[in-house]
């Protein structure tokens, strides 16, 4: 497999992955913010919350769907664009899907029961929305921990070239993976929260059901600000695992090239990877301390953790496992990065190798801080709504306007999240053991490129179904449902 298709692929597998990621979170959130109504109205026995729930509800079977459908093409990649990857970590995710297998009949179940079920009990109903946010976090979480364990792959044995773990309770003991599922389930409401402020701000708006479209306005944005307060939590935390578990990853998101005790954060930069340099950097005094909780950790640059690649290089060619193993088995580890150079030759650049085994520092830098650019506009957004709640003024137009023009931001802020957390822990596959220029199937751009192809024009109908199925029930608005 050439290296610009081992590219185009990780470009396809990202483009269906990141679409995949536009439903998953928001089911999550969705299902969790349909059960806070429902608790609501149990709480103050006023049947109307069950009309908001009911309304809201709505939209998860539609994106539950959608994130069960472009689920499936990420799995085919693993197979026909990702063969070699497949093969070694077959056993670790054979043992993330048996569990997903386990739980999925009473998935599909408690979703069927959720979305026809509306004319049970009112506690019988909240009970199936509750059991549903529990089952999808659930989920969720063996899938990162399957992401997790690629960043970090804690008590792995590797035999004739095969990754395996002891079983799944191994993958959830993963020091990176609780701040994973906590920033994963809280950014979910933000997305949520997001989702029904935007609706209920157009229905003011247009002035069409006000009562309802107050009341959901008022908990959605509280909702949305408990979210975007715990994102906020679960980024801090999962900094501070970063430095310990992925200092290649944390010193590219703060474009990091010399070993330092600096407590500067840079705000603005353009980093230069060819010079290894930032130019026109922007800095905030001691913001980093905050960030790293502790004044005197040493954060490593990215100059310090190449010269450590290239010891780790040296030491695996010079072992005698690699030079008498076959190219299969030298497509592994540090010597992996190599390529299909013969690992026993001494001229080959290694301090070269070594240089390009850092991430891309420019987009892994600048998605971060779109990421929490977004973030911060979100709570800004939040924070005058919940002031606005609590002191009662109304909303004007504009403000209103700006609410629904915001939907998009907590997509744009995951999606970015999701470039960081991937792009920052290349040039692996399994950190440390499996480069992700090995783990390629020989296949040729132009198959590739086809069928990206094909894939986008049929994620762009989808999107457009979507669109169309969301409006037309949005302009429906809410129906007078009988008790």
């Amino acid at each position: 497999m050439e290296i610009s298709n081992i590219n185009l692929s990780r470009v396809f597998f990202a483009f269906t992955a990141m679409y995949h990621f536009l439903f998953v979170p928001l089911t999550i959130g969705l299902a969790a913010l349909v059960a806070c109504f429902e608790g609501i109205g149990l709480f103050t026995k006023n049947s109307n919350w069950a009309r908001y729930a009911r309304y809201w509800g709505w939209f998860f079977p539609l994106f539950f769907v959608c994130g069960l459908i472009t689920g499936y093409p990420l799995r085919w990649q693993i197979d026909s664009h990702w063969n070699y990857y497949g093969e070694v970590i077959q056993q670790v995710i054979s043992t993330v899907f048996e569990f997903e297998g386990k739980i999925f009949p009473f998935l599909i179940l408690i979703v069927l029961l959720f979305t026809f079920g509306w004319k049970l009990p009112a506690k019988i109903h909240f009970f199936i929305s509750l059991s549903l946010a529990v089952i999808l976090v659930l989920q969720s979480s063996a899938i990162l921990g399957l992401n997790a364990w690629m960043q970090n792959p804690v008590f792995s044995d590797m035999k004739d070239g095969i990754l395996s773990v002891p079983d799944l309770w191994s993958l959830m003991l993963n020091p990176i993976l609780p701040a994973k599922i906590f920033h994963q389930v809280i950014s979910s409401w933000t997305l949520a929260g997001m989702l029904v402020v935007s609706i209920s701000s157009y229905f003011l708006i247009k002035n069409r059901n006000t009562e309802i479209a107050k009341s959901s306005f008022k908990i959605a944005n509280i909702f949305t600000l408990i979210g975007l307060i715990g994102t906020g939590i679960a980024g801090h935390w999962s900094g501070t695992t970063l430095i310990e578990h992925q200092p290649m990853k944390f010193a590219a998101i703060e474009a990091m090239w010399d070993t330092q005790n600096s407590d500067d954060f840079i705000v603005f930069a353009i980093p230069d990877q060819k010079e290894r340099i930032n130019k026109y950097s922007i800095e905030i005094p001691g913001l980093l301390k905050i960030i790293t909780a502790d004044s005197n950790t040493v954060i490593k640059g990215m100059d310090t953790l190449t010269q450590e690649t290239v010891s780790k290089i040296e030491t695996e060619l010079k072992s005698e496992k690699n030079k008498k193993s076959n190219f299969d088995q030298q497509r592994n580890g540090y010597s992996g990065l190599m390529g299909k150079s013969d690992v026993s030759n001494k001229t080959k650049d290694i301090e070269k190798i070594a240089h390009e085994a850092i991430p891309n520092v420019k987009i892994v830098f600048f998605s971060f801080r779109v990421m929490m650019v977004s973030w911060a506009l979100l709570m800004l957004i939040a924070l005058i709504n919940v002031f606005m709640i609590k002191n009662k003024p109304e909303p004007s137009k504009g403000w209103l306007w700006i609410c629904v023009l915001s939907l998009p931001t907590p997509w744009i802020a995951t999606e970015a999240g999701w470039l960081v957390c991937e792009l920052g822990r290349q040039p692996w596959a399994v950190t440390g053991l499996l480069p992700t220029i090995s783990g390629g199937s020989k296949l040729d751009s132009g198959q590739t490129g086809l069928q990206m192809l094909t894939y986008g024009l049929i994620y762009a109908a989808m999107f457009g179904v979507v669109t169309k199925l969301s409006l037309r029930h949005i302009k429906k608005g809410w129906p007078q449902i009988v008790k």
